[in-house]
């Protein structure tokens, strides 16, 4: 079954990297793969989607926390543009960082640093930032689950906006509005 899997995950990459304009018509399996793949993208409650937004809010809730630890220890809420110019500066943070030598010691032993892991996904792992510990800000602390990979996340901010210092007052828009921008999809929760 594993085998399988693999399979066709290389077979989707592959299919990816074809051209439209590809002289070659491709066979009826990757035809069928093409046609799940457009259903994935179109259907917004797809796994797909779903982990895109999860992703999308990963990355809010660790831009959110830099700027709450840094700049801003009041709520407030955050437009687009602002998370842009942020996310940006956080960009080169981790550019920055990852030239120490420090990090490329710890890389070259297989240590991931929160630098390291930051400039790969985009957003912080849970345990670890460079501005403190974060996965004592969460309500889902108590929980002791692995949460962190396996959440819905309208659940989430309705359920912790109140009590978390890494989601701001508007984070279903702000989620919505990236989504959008960046899939050219609109969600529907």
């Amino acid at each position: 079954m594993l085998l399988i899997k693999q399979f066709v995950k290389k077979l989707i990459r592959g299919f990816e990297k074809l051209d439209e304009n590809a002289l070659v018509s491709g066979s009826k399996f990757e035809n069928f793969l093409a046609q799940i793949i457009s259903e994935q993208e179109t259907n917004l409650n797809s796994e797909l989607n779903l982990k895109r937004r999860r992703d999308l809010l990963k990355s809010i809730c660790s831009v959110y926390l830099f700027l709450r630890k840094t700049i801003m220890p009041w709520n407030r809420e955050l437009s687009v543009e602002e998370f842009e110019v942020a996310k940006n500066k956080l960009d080169e943070m981790a550019k920055e960082a990852l030239k120490k030598r420090r990090h490329k010691v710890l890389g070259s032993i297989g240590f991931k640093t929160a630098w390291s892991y930051y400039a790969k996904f985009g957003y912080f792992p849970i345990k670890r930032t460079p501005f403190g510990n974060w996965y004592t800000k969460h309500g889902w602390f108590k929980r002791r689950s692995p949460f962190w990979n396996n959440f819905n996340p309208y659940s989430y901010i309705d359920e912790y906006l109140s009590s978390s210092w890494s989601l701001p007052p508007n984070a279903r828009a702000l989620l919505d509005e990236l989504f959008q921008k960046k899939f050219g999809a609109t969600l529907i929760s």
